[in-house]
């Protein structure tokens, strides 16, 4: 996404220095008025976009940290339940097996 941010800034820049250097062959219109009018509408259109992108990735990252609290929350909720029913928390070499695998656990019930 930032790629195509860049590549859409850049492209507008190049576009108004050739207009303001007088490249007639880069005017949309003939008059340098209706030009100018055109790059500032892209101008516009390009920082609402801009700041929608900026926005999406945003959210994308906070749900992605919410997602991780979430799993932490699960783990420890089910650690929490293993030490009620068994008395202990899960030794390393049953790791979080012990937590999954109903079979596996000294509880008999699995917990994720």
């Amino acid at each position: 996404m930032t790629a195509i941010i860049l590549a859409m800034w850049i492209f507008i820049g190049i576009w108004l220095v050739f207009v303001l250097a007088g490249k007639e062959k880069f005017y949309i219109f003939k008059n340098r008025l209706a030009t100018y009018l055109i790059i500032a509408a892209c101008v516009l259109f390009f920082i609402f976009l801009t700041s929608k992108i900026i926005r999406f990735n945003m959210l994308v990252n906070q749900s992605k940290s919410s997602d991780i609290e979430s799993d932490i929350l699960n783990v420890a909720a089910a650690m929490a339940m293993f030490k009620k029913d068994v008395g202990r928390f899960p030794k390393m070499q049953e790791g979080l097996e012990a937590l999954i695998d109903g079979k596996k656990n000294p509880g008999g019930k699995a917990r994720i």
